[in-house]
């Protein structure tokens, strides 16, 4: 039995019902409880059934409790004049006329009623001017009054829940302001490990905007840094349509290239396995944060750290497994991440993947007629007169493995996308052959040119070689959209 598999069924399930059928939560709650003393707990099947029934109850009470939280926020505050005094948690994401900041309010006062309490939620707050105009930073504490703006539900069916959304940053809300009504009284006021990340991944992201063009340093930060504040709106929807999202939301494959290149470098530096394993595990968690912590990094990120300690432990790593343990600190920590699009595409591409590779590989086998065995031995290149080269043969390979991991991935992927953008690509297998040889040389040069970033002169020598790639990585998806556009117009005409 997977233990955390079937725990994170129940949290799932307790998560659902807590959102969207909250009049009948508690009875479901109630029959479960009645369920499982009724079973014995003689067999797996009964045991399934009480862990699934125990994280259904605790994870349901515990949505509701948030959801009736938020409801009391808004209700209580909404179109109301209030007094915030709260911490800077972001930079700051400079648009045309304002900049918007998270604050984490720690006091609220209603101007109307005199009510003053303490308070544990985020606000997004627009502030009229640039950024540099009004000064603030990560870790002020400011104080300041607006109106408090609550943000708007589902206007219409299947439309976009902006409530919804800002509930998976653990925003309540949002306010406007500005830059002469705050008032700062006090500087760095959050934990130290907060403060190093946001200094050094500010510092990274300030060297790359000013050595790349301005579309591929913005790629560049959201394939590497997960900061997608930047990247440019056309780019970003050539992805989206190309099936390609998962590609910019930092998750596996990104995470497997950056284990490459530190294991390489303690190898090089004849560090114990050991001490190597346990300096990556550690680099994995700050990583995380440096980051942002979204569901598609942490998932990645503490799958490696599982698989890292079961190699110390000389245990077997499951998979499946580690997918339940990853999904559940993700939602314990917030439930909503659920609705989260990185979330359901992140654990939507890997469930994909580990249950229908093999399926798909096995059904290739029996449409050729060969043993698992002979294609291996070809692979090898033990089987003597083929008729390819051993290049072309390599190619021929990669294609194969490539299109049944697309395929796998995107028979998951497919249905979210459908959800959520209300169309998918109809040429997704050609985007992910393209989209994964290119992206593996731009992740192993975009990370050396994040350490050449300490030697400026270094990194401009990197980025002559990495802009060009990104260039490509950009117009290559814009194509892909034109010939999908091409694809879909030819079989309306049909």
């Amino acid at each position: 039995m997977r233990p955390f598999c079937v725990a994170t069924i129940g949290v799932i399930l307790g998560i659902i019902i807590g959102l969207y059928l909250k009049s009948i939560a508690f009875f479901i709650c109630i029959m479960i409880i009645i369920i499982s003393i009724i079973l014995k707990l003689k067999n797996k099947l009964n045991s399934c059934v009480i862990i699934i029934g125990i994280c259904f109850i605790v994870f349901c009470i515990y949505t509701l409790m948030l959801e009736n939280n938020y409801t009391k926020i808004t209700k209580k505050y909404d179109k109301q004049s209030i007094t915030i005094q709260g911490i800077v948690v972001t930079n700051g994401n400079e648009k045309k006329y304002k900049t918007q900041y998270e604050i984490q309010v720690m006091k609220i006062h209603n101007n109307n009623t005199g009510e003053t309490e303490k308070r544990n939620f985020k606000v997004l707050c627009d502030i009229k001017g640039k950024k540099d105009e009004i000064g603030l930073k990560f870790g002020d504490e400011i104080i300041f009054s607006s109106k408090f703006e609550a943000p708007y539900t589902e206007r219409n069916e299947g439309g976009f829940d902006y409530s919804q959304y800002l509930k998976t940053k653990k925003i309540a809300g949002s306010v406007m302001s500005k830059s002469e009504n705050i008032r700062l009284v006090g500087q760095n006021k959050i934990n130290i490990l907060a403060r190093i990340t946001n200094d050094l991944k500010k510092a990274l992201l300030n060297k790359t905007y000013k050595i790349l063009p301005k579309d591929e340093a913005g790629l560049c930060a959201a394939l590497l840094l997960g900061d997608k504040s930047k990247i440019n709106n056309d780019i970003e929807n050539s992805f989206r349509e190309a099936n390609l999202s998962h590609m910019l939301a930092i998750s596996g494959a990104h995470i497997s290239y950056i284990l490459l290149g530190v294991s390489t470098v303690l190898s090089y530096l004849k560090i114990h396995k050991r001490w190597a394993k346990t300096f990556i595990c550690m680099f994995l968690l700050f990583f995380m944060f440096l980051a942002g912590g979204s569901p598609s990094i942490v998932r990645a990120c503490i799958m490696a750290i599982l698989n890292l300690v079961a190699e110390m432990l000389f245990e077997k790593s499951d998979t499946f497994n580690n997918l339940g343990i990853s999904a559940f600190i993700i939602l314990l920590f917030n439930p909503y991440a659920l609705l989260d699009i990185s979330f359901q595409l992140s654990f939507g591409g890997t469930i994909g993947i580990v249950t229908f590779v093999e399926l798909l590989y096995n059904i290739r086998l029996k449409r050729k007629g060969i043993t698992k065995r002979k294609d291996q031995e070809e692979k090898n290149g033990k089987i003597q007169g083929r008729k390819y080269s051993e290049f072309t043969y390599k190619i021929l390979i990669y294609i194969e493995q490539t299109t049944i991991m697309s395929l796998a991935a995107n028979i998951v992927i497919t249905p979210i996308m459908l959800h959520n953008f209300s169309s998918i690509s109809l040429v997704f297998i050609i985007s992910n052959l393209l989209a994964t040889p290119i992206m593996g040389i731009c992740l192993i040069l975009g990370m050396i040119f994040l350490v050449s970033l300490i030697i400026t002169p270094l990194a401009y020598v990197v980025a002559f070689l990495l802009g060009p790639l990104l260039k490509i990585f950009i117009l290559a998806w814009k194509r892909c959209i034109k010939v999908n556009d091409s694809v879909e117009a030819t079989e309306k005409k049909l």
